[in-house]
């Protein structure tokens, strides 16, 4: 009884084993896809990397994938970069995995780059393999890239030696710092399908020896509309809900105050909407209420800041421009005819769904009466206090 257990045990180490070695087999020829880019290109341009008089006859979609790979000589990890031209997604994955003995697998893919001009196209065909394929995570990032998204995976940067990891690494650091909003298939196919609020994604761009993001791109529904620049994305931020860290330049020459200027960081806060429903062509009207609070890291000016009195219309001052600059993007979204911070959803719940479904939103929305109210609170000024 005792020799057939041990041999009973023997036998199942033996097949964990051998099933062990032959995983292990299996995952050496596996190619996993960190980063995919997708590029429009026109009729009768050329895809890059091609040859000169190679131009495609119609127009179609050039496909870009970054992955990294272990040389079986060395064991050093390189990156690999394929790229090739085909009508749709589904069908560029099938030429490129033609390329390489890997057989490509897509559960550890972590960016989604499109240039502005597939997005600007629709880019709901791509999400929508991306929804139907099991591997790939709802973590995966949307990016709209200025240029071509090809052109950014294949290029070597000095400092980064693996430009799949770098880019979503950066742009981790870029929504927690409030420089662009988090965009991942989950909340961008939520968005989508949400008749309340209308997509948003990072842009990013090559400069020079590095990758930075350099705006938000707004969509009405899978298509690229206009974009908000990285200058203004942290009032997007104020607009759009609660915030925990951001820093802000504010110059005071619009407000006649020359020559005055203020550094504000470690910024936190939210945002409330509420509803009045109003006679008359504007049914509704919106109230943003914006409170922050930061720390003031440099000030340039005359207001002796160790006086509650100055420190009060320094805060009133910091208010009043965020609140002109907050007012002035919700009326280019209101005549863009986006909702990107999401008013519909505060105005349809404040309705039934009968009402709801009933109404023009868009039409509504481009003509309704939308107000922003800031407050701010400094919570130290540094060296400036007693």
């Amino acid at each position: 009884m005792h020799n057939r257990l041990v041999r009973g045990v023997m036998i199942v180490i033996l097949l964990g084993v051998l099933a062990g070695c032959g995983d292990q087999r299996i995952l050496e020829k596996q190619g996993f896809i960190y980063s995919v880019g997708y590029d429009w290109l026109s009729k009768g341009k050329s895809a890059e990397g091609s040859a000169p008089g190679n131009k495609v006859k119609k127009d179609q979609l050039s496909v870009t994938v970054w992955l990294p790979v272990v040389s079986a000589e060395s064991g050093r990890q390189h990156p690999l970069i394929l790229q090739t031209v085909a009508s749709t997604g589904k069908e560029g994955r099938f030429r490129l995995a033609k390329q390489t003995e890997l057989s490509l697998a897509s559960g550890q893919m972590r960016t989604a780059l499109f240039n502005l001009q597939l997005a600007s196209k629709g880019i709901m065909p791509y999400l929508d393999g991306f929804m139907r394929d099991p591997a790939v995570s709802q973590r995966l990032k949307i990016v709209v890239v200025e240029g071509t998204a090809n052109e950014m995976l294949k290029k070597e940067y000095p400092s980064h030696m693996n430009t799949g990891p770098y880019i979503d690494h950066l742009l981790e650091k870029e929504v927690m710092n409030n420089r662009v909003p988090e965009s991942t298939l989950y909340s961008f196919m939520r968005d989508y399908m949400d008749d309340g609020v209308d997509p948003v994604a990072p842009i990013i761009k090559q400069h020079g020896t590095h990758i930075e993001a350099s705006g938000i791109a707004l969509f009405d529904g899978d298509r690229y509309i206009s974009r908000i620049d990285s200058d203004h994305s942290l009032i997007f931020a104020f607009l759009k809900g609660s915030f925990k860290y951001g820093e802000i330049n504010i110059d005071f020459a619009v407000q006649e105050r020359k020559g005055e200027k203020a550094m504000f960081s470690s910024l936190a806060g939210n945002s409330k909407v509420k509803i009045k429903t109003l006679p008359g062509e504007r049914l509704y009207r919106a109230d943003i209420n914006i409170k922050i609070h930061g720390v003031l890291l440099e000030y340039l000016g005359d207001l002796q800041l160790n006086m509650e009195s100055d420190k009060e219309r320094l805060e009133k001052a910091i208010a009043a421009h965020i609140n002109n600059e907050a007012e002035s993007m919700v009326k280019e979204l209101q005549k863009l005819g986006v909702d990107s911070i999401g008013i519909g959803k505060h105005v349809r719940n404040s309705l039934s769904y009968k009402e709801w479904k009933n109404m023009d939103w868009k039409a509504v929305y481009q003509n309704m009466d939308i107000r922003c109210e800031t407050k701010v609170t400094i919570k130290s000024v540094g060296k400036f206090e007693k």
